[in-house]
């Protein structure tokens, strides 16, 4: 009887169009056009229910050699065949096969072993029985006990002290007909091999059991081998689950720990590690019961907590052992340089010392300057701060933690911050101390990045803001959170979605492909493990990674946004090594153009930003790295020998000099907070970065958005240009100098701000 495939899932438009799944896994989607659509619907809807039709005999002769042609048609359909419906489909839609039962018929004959009947068994032995497998070899010697019960499939409190084959091979036939199951109640050992035990013709096995011995898996690979079988094995980590061929090289990589250590380890393996583990076997399994699912792969991974797939087992990848046996020129420029990237990038990924120091051990095997040699003046102040503490609470806590995770995000009475005050007060000369030394490094290389031009165009952009953030004109410096809680909520997908949708906003833009891109290649790693935000060039392949630290509110959309448009612009640089060569301040400005874009699509939202939260952005974005920027400048330029009256005196000018008409309360209990700032004390800042460059790409987007063209030229310049210097751009693209875009990214900036506020109801 014929029958359409109804599986493949058949949609009408309503009007002239039928669409439909080619069976396969990489299929396209065909499109049927009609003369007469509800005739046509009605035929299919007919055809599908039961395989008869009310058309005419002509009509549906040539209904159906089209179908048939299209392969959209069951012409063996069979009512007494339809007992496992839902499996039939499954294979049916992956594959364009003969029969409907092509599968159903192959297994039949069909047995399969399955060593191990715990979580990763049981679950392994439920999926199979869902694709209509019957002969099952069963292998374990263990009986179930009341752990067993939560996490692995068939077994209840009635079969506590059972043997788990006798149970299965008990129940499984009432839960689904003509199931045939050998038990085998026996562990496998070097005294009861599996070649040994078994009399039955088998397709394949599957090994879910524990602390695998060589001997056992080397015996179950002869087997197969020699049977002309392919063995499976899969299992978990703490943190990943594997599926993979069984062969000489994977029983080597598993055999490893067990045979180089003694182990003291228990089983944590709970329920869904067995499913997923389970899942990833039947993929691999599929490769060999249909060959459009044949992807070659002997190996799949999936880590639980990063989201990360992997068709390499590690131990392969680990293999290679980096030599020097080239000229030194190539072995530096191909294999250790970018080798070390690789390290890096992981090192700020996850901020584990690890990664540094396998990159320092390198550098001085190879004989390469080591800049990552730790400060130790930098540790040995952390370690003094260490012991200093501070009760909050019932909680004691070290200075340090105190200010970063109480202080930054709690308002504390008067009383614990003059306590904390008196804490610093102790240590002040230790840091008036680091300030000296930092002082001599970097007074010439400061004095020579001051621009007064710049200064005065920036310091009224930043008055005016500031006069916009700090209501009633009056700020309690006890009452100012370091890490501001934004309410506005984004879950990833609705993150990645605002940024693909600026596409829509301005003309030209290609951001959606490019997503895609990074995701299709991996060239994006997204996850609130990740503690860094970074794009980085691989120096050999010259890709452009992200790695970003997901979080799930505004400033998460914004940060996503600035890495993402860095890695977005400097794809349209064809030469790379212009890419790798990228000031500080191009790449900032790159970033910065596409975060600005999100704030003026903004305006767009069904669900807009709060016009607080978007000024608290702005002032963390704008004013607050340019108060620094004044306060280093002032401190480390200075040409008098620094003590903490000088330093106070700097401190106070510079927030009365951005803060005009603004009154403070309580300033001097936060004196001394540059005592636990370690950017100040140890790290060198580029004067004016993230001011300069926030302003002049808003001066970028406004001209974007007001002349689209100027967009493509953008992106031309970028495409042929070997200069791509930030000063440059302004001035071969749009004719403006550095003072100029950045007085007008000011105007700009207000001007939004203004806007948003008056839109807002503010």
């Amino acid at each position: 009887m014929e029958k359409l495939k109804t599986n493949l899932g058949f949609l009408g438009n309503k009007k002239d169009r039928i669409y439909v799944n080619i069976p396969g896994i990489d299929s396209d989607l065909l499109t049927i056009r009609v003369d007469n659509y509800k005739k046509a619907f009605k035929y299919l809807t007919d055809i599908s229910i039961n395989g008869k039709n009310q058309i005419t005999d002509s009509i549906s002769k040539s209904y159906n050699q089209f179908l048939a042609k299209q392969n959209l048609l069951y012409l063996d359909y069979d009512i007494q065949k339809e007992k496992n419906v839902r499996a039939l489909n499954f294979f049916n839609n992956i594959s364009p096969l003969p029969s409907r039962y092509s599968i159903q018929d192959k297994f039949k004959n069909y047995t399969i072993a399955i060593i191990g009947l715990g979580t990763l068994g049981t679950s392994l032995l439920q999926y199979l029985i869902q694709l209509g497998i019957k002969n099952f070899v069963l292998i374990d010697g263990d009986k179930v006990e009341k752990k067993n019960i939560s996490h692995q499939r068939f077994y209840s409190l009635v079969d506590i002290g059972k043997a788990k084959v006798s149970v299965l091979k008990e129940k499984l036939p009432t839960i689904c007909e003509n199931i045939n199951v050998v038990a085998c109640n026996k562990y496998l050992s070097e005294n009861n091999l599996f070649s040994k035990i078994i009399d039955k013709k088998l397709n394949a096995v599957f090994c879910a059991f524990d602390n695998a011995n060589s001997d056992i898996l080397r015996d179950i690979f002869d087997y197969c081998h020699e049977k002309n079988i392919i063995p499976y094995i899969a299992g978990y980590k703490r943190e990943s689950v594997t599926a993979q061929l069984l062969s000489t090289r994977s029983i080597k990589s598993l055999i490893t720990e067990s045979d180089q250590y003694d182990i003291i380890k228990e089983n944590s393996g709970v329920g869904y590690l067995g499913d997923m583990a389970a899942i990833l076997l039947i993929r691999l399994w599929l490769q060999s019961i249909v060959s459009s699912a044949d992807y070659g792969w002997d190996y799949l991974e999936y880590n639980l907590f990063s989201n990360k797939q992997s068709l390499v087992d590690n131990n392969v990848l680990n293999y290679y052992k980096i030599e020097r046996n080239t000229t030194s020129n190539f072995f530096d420029k191909y294999i250790l340089n970018p080798y070390i990237d690789k390290l890096y990038s992981e090192y700020l990924r996850t901020s584990q010392n690890q990664y540094k120091f396998e990159i320092s051990t390198l550098l001085k095997k190879f004989k390469k300057k080591n800049n990552f040699v730790e400060n130790t003046e930098e540790r040995q102040y952390e370690k003094m701060l260490d012991h200093l503490t501070i009760s909050y609470k019932d909680k004691i806590y070290s200075i340090q933690e105190f200010y970063y995770k109480v202080l930054a995000e709690n308002q504390v009475p008067l009383k614990k911050y003059k306590e904390f005050y008196q804490k610093l007060y102790k240590v002040k000369s230790n840091a008036l101390n680091v300030l000296k030394e930092k002082q001599k490094r970097i007074a010439k290389k400061y004095r020579k990045s001051i621009s007064n031009s710049i200064e005065e165009i920036i310091d009224p952009i930043v008055i005016n803001l500031n006069e916009l953030y700090f209501e009633n004109n009056k700020v309690d410096f006890i009452k100012y959170n370091l890490n501001y809680k934004y309410n506005y909520k984004m879950s990833l997908n609705d993150q990645i979605e605002k940024i693909c949708r600026l596409d829509n906003f301005l003309p030209g833009y290609e951001m959606t492909q490019h997503i895609k891109y990074l995701f299709d290649h991996n060239f994006i790693d997204i996850s609130r493990n990740n503690k860094n935000s970074f794009t980085i060039l691989n120096q050999r392949q010259f890709d452009m990674n992200t790695v970003i630290s997901f979080k799930n509110d505004i400033s998460g959309l914004l940060n996503m946004a600035h890495e993402v448009g860095l890695n977005y612009f400097s794809s349209f640089v064809l030469d790379k090594k212009i890419v790798d060569n990228f000031s500080s301040y191009t790449r900032e400005l790159f970033s910065f153009m596409n975060e600005i874009l999100i704030l003026y699509s903004s305006k767009n939202w069904k669900r807009k930003i709060s016009y607080r939260e978007l000024l608290e952005y702005l002032y963390r974005q704008i004013s607050n790295p340019y108060s620094i920027d004044l306060y280093e400048e002032g401190i480390f330029t200075s040409k008098n020998t620094l003590d903490w009256t000088s330093i106070l005196s700097i401190r106070r000018s510079i927030t009365h000099r951005l803060n005009p008409n603004i009154k403070f309360t309580n300033f001097d209990v936060t004196n001394l907070n540059i005592v636990t700032n370690f950017g100040i004390l140890f790290s060198e800042r580029k004067l004016y970065l993230y001011p300069e460059m926030y302003l002049i790409a808003f001066f970028l987007v406004q001209k974007f958005l007001e002349e689209p063209l100027l967009y493509e030229k953008f992106i031309n310049y970028l495409s042929q240009s070997n200069d791509l210097e930030y000063n440059t751009i302004l001035n071969k693209v749009y004719g403006e100098t550095v003072q100029g875009a950045i007085k007008k990214g000011g105007k700009a900036l207000l001007s939004f701000l203004r806007n948003y506020g008056v839109d807002n109801g503010n």
